[in-house]
């Protein structure tokens, strides 16, 4: 396994607050392998097997050769936190929760300063991430495009 890990300027994760990422992912030979981007112990991206996912909650299948756009927002709790997560939402509108392509309380994030992506390729897979953002709202992670 392979992963990357960054301090960040501010720390994320105290009760009552919220933080949201976005970010793009594409797999060339989708498998069984993972790739994610995590800002607490929550893996979002492509899980173990076929499922854009929050760890092992699935939103869909991961079509190989094309790109989806995640965007998540972490509503820190005391306990499990609340995490969205939207598959392709549209630039320049705020989803609804309801819209949701996973849902989950299943993590008690700490708070932290730290950003992982985190790589376990298997066989011959191949993926790619990029334009990794991280805010509080929602226009600030899904900009719109002039």
């Amino acid at each position: 396994m392979g992963f990357i890990h960054r301090n960040l300027a501010n720390s994320y994760g105290l009760n009552g607050t919220q933080v949201r990422t976005s970010f793009l992912i594409r797999g060339a030979n989708v498998g069984i392998g993972e790739i994610a981007a995590n800002i607490g112990t929550a893996n979002i991206g492509k899980g173990w097997g076929s499922d854009i996912s929050v760890y092992t909650e699935g939103g869909g299948a991961m079509a190989a050769n094309t790109t989806y756009l995640l965007v998540s927002r972490y509503t820190f709790q005391t306990g499990n936190d609340l995490i969205h997560l939207w598959v392709n939402p549209i630039p320049g509108q705020q989803p609804a929760d309801g819209d949701a392509s996973v849902i989950t309380r299943a993590f008690d994030n700490p708070a932290s300063n730290t950003l992982y992506i985190r790589m376990q390729p298997y066989g011959l897979e191949s993926y790619d991430i990029d334009e990794l953002r991280i805010g509080r709202s929602y226009a600030e992670v899904v900009p719109v495009q002039p």
